[in-house]
């Protein structure tokens, strides 16, 4: 019963364990409700406190010297950036593709070939200039 002091269950426990007619001793409890339902409380708020830190649009960029990578994971020399240089890259690189693509169909859209000139009689061989 829960009235039962510890020091009694412990004493009970290192008599049967040193019993020579016990094979075996399984150890079991039962959590009250209480402590359920604080468990279930404080791992529906950790998974809302690591979703929001999942949702924030910043990204975590880690110092790259030396490998110290700040192992220490209290937080400390932590810069938190909106873009990361790989993406400012990709964006950077897809500006440049987009407007070098225009340049190179509105160069191409100005080229004109002979289909604008028309001539009833076509010159004699080896006679065109």
């Amino acid at each position: 019963p829960a009235a039962t002091s510890p020091a009694a269950i412990d004493n009970a426990i290192a008599m049967a364990v040193e019993s020579s007619r016990v094979s075996s001793v399984v150890l079991t409890a039962q959590r009250s409700t209480d402590e359920v339902k604080r468990e279930r409380q404080n791992l529906a708020n950790n998974r809302k406190q690591q979703q929001k830190q999942e949702d924030a649009p910043r990204r975590r960029l880690e110092d790259q010297q030396n490998g110290d990578n700040n192992n220490n994971q209290d937080g400390s020399n932590v810069a938190y950036v909106h873009m990361t240089p790989n993406i400012l890259a990709g964006i950077l690189y897809t500006i440049m593709f987009i407007v070098v693509t225009q340049i190179g169909i509105g160069c191409m859209g100005s080229i004109q070939g002979q289909g604008d000139i028309y001539v009833k009689k076509m010159p004699t061989i080896g006679r065109e200039a």
